[in-house]
């Protein structure tokens, strides 16, 4: 956010910009007939307070603001630790906010959660906007074991974990520097099942000979192939 302040002869005032709690100074500029801005980044979401103070003299004053919005998709709060984690779908892109202060406390955390039934192939492709610096990290829910981290600085990198087995895992987003938007583009690939492949198998020679027996006892011509089969 930007305080687009001007003073006229013969005045001299700073123009602050407070936080909800009306005691903290997010920042402030001082003008003497002439104009200033007073710039704020990484804002959530919230109330915020200007004051003009007089510093010198009389005079006349006046101010404008200009406030750019995130054009990402903001994550689910709360999701600041990995006991309130949100549902990742391995379907879906999944964008949020990273870095962002206001009323006293910063968004430093995102975490998400996510299962597996079956065995498969992991795939996250991790992206920030220019000027953020954050950390993915991926975790086993079991002994939140780490399994892959990557960084990014206005930059994409990827987390990919094969042979993944059934279970539950985290992905933790931390904040590394700056305020700013991120993308997290999931892929699952199921391992294929293998069918079990049946076959036919000749019986034990003490069968073959058992089998030839009965056909002389009864008086019968022994054949020339007479092979049993059975599946196995």
């Amino acid at each position: 956010m930007n305080v687009y302040g001007t003073t006229k002869p013969v005045l001299g005032a700073q123009f602050r910009v407070y936080d909800s709690d009306l005691a903290t100074v997010l920042n402030s500029s001082y003008a003497l007939n002439e104009s200033c801005t007073t710039s704020v980044a990484g804002l959530a979401a919230g109330t915020y307070t200007i004051r003009v103070h007089c510093s010198y003299g009389t005079g006349k004053y006046e101010f404008s603001t200009g406030f750019v919005a995130e054009a990402k998709t903001n994550d689910p709060e709360p999701n600041d630790s990995p006991a309130i984690a949100a549902t990742l779908s391995l379907t879906d892109i999944r964008q949020g906010h990273i870095g962002f202060c206001g009323g006293g406390t910063c968004d430093t955390n995102d975490w998400y959660v996510f299962t597996v039934t079956h065995t498969g192939a992991l795939g996250l492709t991790v992206a920030t906007d220019t000027g953020v610096g954050a950390y993915f990290r991926l975790y086993a829910v079991t002994r939140d074991t780490l399994l892959a981290t990557e960084l990014c600085t206005g930059t994409s990198a990827q987390i990919s974990r094969g042979n993944l087995q059934p279970g539950s895992y985290r992905l933790a987003v931390v904040t590394a520097s700056g305020a700013g938007s991120y993308t997290v583009t999931p892929s699952w690939a199921p391992t294929a099942i293998r069918q079990d492949v049946r076959k036919t198998c000749d019986l034990l020679p003490s069968i073959y000979i058992a089998n030839h027996i009965l056909h002389i006892m009864a008086g019968n011509a022994m054949p020339v192939q007479n092979r049993l089969l059975f599946p196995c």
